[in-house]
C-alpha cells in the first residue's frame, strides 16, 4: 500500500525547492528506520518512497479554490473517467491532455505544472512538491498536528520541533509517497 508522509524541516537547510526535495530524500534514505532497519521509526515504515509520487501537486491544490477543484474533479470524472484502461486503450499522455484542457476552464489564470496526471515515479518529484510553509499549507495540512513533532506515519518534523504557527515562513514542507 501507498501512503502520504508530510516532512517539514528548517528553511535554512535549503535555498530552493530542488534543494529541499533533495534534503528530504537524503535524510529519509539515511534514516534506516524509515526505509531500512531500526532507528527513529522502530521498525522500517517503508520499503520504497519517492518525493511527490501519488500526492504530487497536493501543495499546489491547497492553494486553489476548493469548490473549483471539486467541480473540476467531478467534471473530469463525468467526461473522461479517472482510470486508464478497460476496453479502450487511452495513454497517460492523452489523459494528461484531457485534464489540462478541462483544468484551464476552471483555472484559466493557472500557470505551472498541472497538479494532476503527473509521473508518479520521479525520485525527486516536481518543483511544487516542496515549498515553504505558508498559512494555507499550515491550516490545511499541519494544524491537525499542532503540539506534536509528528505521528511517524503521516507527518514528521526532521528537526523534532513541535508543530505551531511558528512553522509559517520558517519551515519547508515536502510531500513523500511511500510504500509499505
Amino acid at each position: 500500500m501507498h501512503d502520504r508522509l508530510l516532512v517539514t524541516f528548517d528553511r535554512r537547510e535549503a535555498l530552493s525547492s530542488e534543494e529541499a526535495r533533495q534534503y528530504a530524500m537524503d535524510t529519509l534514505r539515511a534514516d534506516k528506520s524509515f526505509c531500512g532497519e531500526g532507528g527513529r521509526f522502530g521498525s522500517p515504515l517503508a520499503d520504497w518512497f519517492v518525493i511527490g509520487g501519488r500526492w504530487s501537486g497536493e501543495l499546489t491544490k491547497v492553494h486553489l479554490d476548493t469548490q473549483k477543484v471539486e467541480e473540476f474533479q467531478k467534471a473530469f470524472g463525468d467526461e473522461y473517467g479517472w482510470w486508464v484502461g478497460g476496453m479502450e486503450q487511452i495513454t497517460e499522455e492523452t489523459r494528461r491532455s484531457q485534464a489540462e484542457e478541462l483544468f484551464k476552464k476552471y483555472f484559466p489564470e493557472f500557470e505551472g505544472n498541472l497538479p494532476y496526471w503527473r509521473n508518479t515515479y520521479l525520485d525527486l518529484g516536481f518543483d511544487d512538491d516542496a515549498m515553504v510553509v505558508d498559512e494555507m499549507v499550515y491550516d490545511m495540512l499541519l494544524k491537525e498536528h499542532e503540539g506534536t513533532d509528528g505521528d511517524k506515519e503521516n507527518f514528521i518534523d526532521l528537526d523534532f520541533d513541535t508543530v505551531s504557527k511558528e512553522f509559517i515562513g520558517r519551515k519547508w514542507i515536502v510531500v513523500v509517497d511511500y510504500h509499505y
